[in-house]
Parts: C-alpha cells; sequence; structure tokens
C-alpha cells in the first residue's frame, strides 16, 4: 500500500567515507523538485547533526504533497484547456460546414486536418 506521503521509499545512506546523505524515490511527478532538492541541501549543510536528524525525521512529507498535487493540477489544466480548444475549433468547423464551405477553406481557418473534418 502507498502510504500518503506518495513517496516510495527513502533510502539513508552512508558513503565510504562516511558521509550520510538520502536517495528518495518519488512515486508522483514533481515539477520543481529539484530546485527543491537544490535549496534543502543547501539548509541541511548548515545543521548540526542533532538538527539533521531531527530534519530527517520530518523530512518534507507536506511539501511533497503540495508539490505533486499542484504539478498534478497544472498538468489537468493543460490537457483541459487543450481539449477546450479543440471542441471550440470542430463546433466552429461544424457550422461552416453546415454553411457549405469548402473543406480546404476551413481547415485553412482552424487549422482542423481533412480527417478530423470528416469525423464531424
Amino acid at each position: 500500500m502507498i502510504s500518503d506521503k506518495n513517496t516510495t521509499f527513502d533510502l539513508f545512506c552512508t558513503s565510504e567515507a562516511g558521509e550520510q546523505f538520502i536517495v528518495e524515490m518519488q512515486f508522483a511527478e514533481q515539477e520543481t523538485y529539484r530546485e527543491r532538492m537544490l535549496f534543502t541541501a543547501t539548509e541541511l549543510a548548515g545543521m548540526t547533526q542533532e538538527q539533521r536528524q531531527e530534519y530527517d525525521k520530518t523530512m518534507t512529507t507536506k511539501i511533497d504533497i503540495i508539490e505533486q498535487q499542484e504539478t498534478a493540477r497544472k498538468r489537468g489544466l493543460e490537457e483541459g484547456m487543450e481539449k477546450g480548444r479543440l471542441e471550440g475549433l470542430l463546433d466552429v468547423a461544424g457550422k461552416m460546414r453546415a454553411e457549405g464551405l469548402p473543406t480546404e477553406l476551413i481547415c485553412r481557418m482552424t487549422g482542423l486536418s481533412a480527417e478530423q473534418l470528416k469525423a464531424l
């Protein structure tokens, strides 16, 4: 079962030189994940060992969820706008066709293909 965090898992690693780092595997796409991680890395560099351990325990769960939701919302909005644009063009093309305008003119004016017009 996937947790509310939508993270597949976090690996707390130690390099051969004794450096500790986290490898976080995300379940959902996040648009600004890279920028957030670079900022976080800068913040982590100035933490004491105790602060770092506390941070690791409470690591960015809410930020992950918010970022995933925002990315999904933006993608959904883009898809919805594209679908609406196409539906509008198809509606106008149907009206143009009903008025007897030539297919070539309708295609040129709407940017639709002849195949899309045939499907009307």
